[in-house]
């Protein structure tokens, strides 16, 4: 911040104008706007990262299941021979 923020403060105060708490709160609402916006950008990369890792789990699945697809003709092969068609 300001080094000489007090005598800035000081100089504001005592011409007359007050304009140290204007430009202070105007100074203020850009910090929270600020934070708001930065708030919401964790938010939405947090919600980025729970798509990102949905995602990854459904493809982890489609992955389990393709690699279980070749093996379904051998299973009903095994299934006929052992149980025989009823």
């Amino acid at each position: 911040m300001l080094e000489n923020d007090d005598k800035v403060k000081e100089f504001l105060t005592n011409k007359g104008k007050d304009a140290y708490p204007s430009i202070k709160k105007k100074y203020q609402d850009g910090i929270d706007k600020a934070d708001e916006d930065i708030a919401q950008a964790q938010k939405e990369m947090d919600n980025e990262k729970l798509k990102a890792a949905e995602q990854l789990k459904m493809n982890a699945r489609l992955q389990k299941l393709a690699a279980l697809f070749p093996h379904l003709d051998t299973v009903k092969y095994l299934y006929h021979y052992l149980y025989g068609d009823k």
